[in-house]
């Protein structure tokens, strides 16, 4: 059996990213399906950025060293990469390192360029994203003419790539109707809605305009099934109208954005909640009176000098 997850964006940049990054490591590694019968595909952009710090490092280690997997496949992603000296390298790189691998309980490889393969008896394709070097780019995969990729039919494709044929403009777009699989597993695009493609959607939204796309775990049982499964809320982002209830959400981590609010302390003081806040937006035109009776019931000096900086 294989199971696959789109991208992770491990990070430690913002309040709330390592939380959320640590409940998706957990759910990976505490799923019932983290076992020696299966393998696992990750299909790429297990780090938001090319260079993390020693929290996010924690994190990657984490997650390695607790999949029990036969074996994992990283289907190499646009973020956690970086060219040096020519030479492409990952946040991950550390398990290739032989003394470390043998510390590991699953076999990792990580997919740098084409590859044609055999996972679990499927024939299998992997176009990983091509860092630009050496006059190359994921452009390349347009122009393939190898008679083993463009004459063979596969059972799966893995890819990290904006397919040309989605209907939004991108300009990394690239042509792959030309490569026949039965099934496809496709990183890069965060959400699961263009399934007909293969896009799984990213584990979570990387901003509010991804808060609802659809997430998926995939699965696929043998050459003929293959099931969708969705996600858990591992983030979410709400807006309310302070002073107004907050309102109920799936969100294990749930990210608040509050309207009339003057500032973030104002907020906790009156939530009583220490809340993570991405934005708290103050417009002149609000309920003044309605407003003030909110302030006047806080206890908080801050609450009772923000009136009078606006009355």
């Amino acid at each position: 059996m294989i199971v696959s997850y789109g991208d992770l964006h491990l990070s430690s940049d913002r309040p709330w990213s390592l939380q959320v990054s640590n409940d998706v490591i957990n759910f990976i590694i505490n799923n019932p399906l983290n076992n020696k019968d299966n393998t696992l595909i990750l299909l790429g952009d297990i780090t938001d950025k090319s260079v993390v710090d020693g929290s996010v490092t924690d994190l990657l280690i984490k997650l390695f060293e607790n999949l029990k997997y036969k074996e994992t496949y990283i289907c190499m992603g646009n973020h956690e990469g970086r060219v040096k000296n020519n030479v492409v390298s990952t946040t991950y790189d550390f398990i290739e390192n032989e003394e470390y691998s043998q510390k590991l309980q699953c076999k990792i490889k990580i997919v740098r360029e084409l590859w044609k393969t055999e996972i679990e008896g499927l024939t299998t394709l992997f176009l990983p994203h091509v860092y630009a070097q050496d006059g190359k780019s994921n452009k390349d995969y347009a122009h393939l003419t190898l008679d083993t990729i463009i004459n063979t039919e596969f059972d799966l494709l893995v890819s990290h790539l904006t397919d040309s044929r989605l209907s939004f403009p991108s300009p990394d777009k690239v042509d792959i109707s030309y490569i026949k699989s039965k099934f496809k597993l496709m990183g890069h695009i965060h959400s699961g809605e263009y399934a007909d493609l293969g896009y799984v959607g990213s584990m979570v939204p990387n901003s509010v305009s991804e808060n609802d796309f659809p997430r998926y775990e995939v699965i696929i049982e043998n050459k003929d099934i293959l099931k969708k499964n969705p996600l858990p809320k591992f983030l979410e982002y709400c807006e309310v109208a302070f002073p107004e209830p907050l309102m109920r959400t799936k969100g294990k981590t749930v990210v608040w954005t509050f309207t009339n609010c003057l500032s973030e302390n104002q907020a906790k003081d009156h939530y009583k909640k220490d809340l993570f806040i991405r934005k708290c937006l103050y417009s002149s035109a609000i309920d003044k009176e309605g407003f003030k009776e909110v302030l006047e019931k806080s206890s908080s000096i801050e609450g009772s000098k923000h009136y009078r900086d606006w009355e």
